[in-house]
């Protein structure tokens, strides 16, 4: 199991938020398959916080035989207090597992 912070944005109105989701997503895509490589280059056009970190769980987790990567939860802090500050954060958790 793993959470980590993802983008922080100034985002200032809903087409920032979305734009912000859409660059979240790529990282988020990139975990659920499994794809270490891409979940890199997707995070490192962002503002996540540890880039490498998400990286190195996927691949030592692929070497434990992880074949599974689910979403738990993907939540920012817009959608949990409904407006915007000074930044708004991207927030994911997130399950590997082998099946």
């Amino acid at each position: 199991m793993a959470s980590t912070d993802l983008s922080h944005e100034p985002v200032r109105s809903e087409k920032g938020l979305a734009a912000m989701k859409k660059m979240d997503k790529a990282v988020i895509d990139g975990f659920v398959e499994l794809d270490p490589e891409n979940t890199f280059k997707a995070a490192l056009n962002t503002s996540v916080c540890g880039p490498q970190t998400i990286t190195s769980l996927i691949l030592i987790c692929k070497k434990l035989n992880a074949s599974k990567a689910e979403v738990m939860n993907y939540i920012t802090s817009y959608d949990r207090r409904g407006t915007f500050g000074p930044h708004t954060v991207g927030y994911l958790s997130g399950i590997l597992k082998k099946e």
